[in-house]
């Protein structure tokens, strides 16, 4: 009788398990950013770990300014670049951090931790 009643419990708490996300292919919480001439913030939602990130608002430097104003969020460390590909000048972000309309970037990319 005990094994039958045991073991729904153990196959509950093993999918219970499974189905949890883990937090190391991503950075937990979210992250904003300001496009010029919007008036809503953008949001990134649970960004993945170590994947640069193209902002896609300013992904072309030849038609698109880049965005600005970013908020950190996360759980993560962000580093924001001044050029798509997570290329040219850089600027990081503790998790909770933020920079002013006068920190513009193309693209972003969440450190995890080793």
């Amino acid at each position: 009788m005990r094994l039958r009643t045991a073991l729904p419990a153990v196959m509950g708490a093993l999918l219970l398990t499974l189905a949890m996300p883990t937090s190391a292919n991503a950075a937990i919480g979210t992250f904003t950013y300001r496009v010029p001439g919007v008036a809503l913030p953008r949001i990134i939602l649970d960004p993945p770990n170590n994947e640069c990130i193209d902002i896609p608002e300013a992904d072309d430097p030849s038609e698109e300014a880049p965005v600005n104003t970013p908020r950190n969020l996360t759980n993560r460390q962000a580093v924001v670049y001044a050029d798509p590909g997570c290329e040219g000048d850089f600027f990081h972000l503790r998790p909770g951090g933020s920079g002013t309309n006068a920190l513009k970037f193309r693209s972003v990319v969440f450190i995890a931790p080793q």
